[in-house]
């Protein structure tokens, strides 16, 4: 168990490292949207925006990543929980 969630917490970084490389290069894209304030609600935002205009479940919507990363989140929260209170 806790050698899956090494590896669910490291391709959340390599995620998150992804996104935050888009957002560093490619800046005069994101300039022209509106600000959406903290991470948490980014993300939801970016998840109800994404469910509005696609539910395809292929791997260019953005909506599958989002979800992926929430659930994975989840995952290594509840297990990362589970393994403190047992020790």
């Amino acid at each position: 168990m806790n050698v899956l969630l090494w590896v669910f917490q490291a391709a959340l970084a390599l995620l998150a490292f992804g996104g935050g490389a888009y957002k560093l290069f490619m800046f005069d894209e994101l300039a022209k949207m509106p600000a959406m304030g903290a991470l948490a609600l980014e993300s939801l935002a970016l998840a109800g925006l994404y469910a509005r205009y696609s539910l395809e479940l292929t791997a260019t919507n953005p909506l599958v990543w989002v979800v992926m990363m929430g659930l994975m989140a989840a995952v290594v929260a509840y297990g990362r929980s589970a393994l403190r209170q047992r020790a």
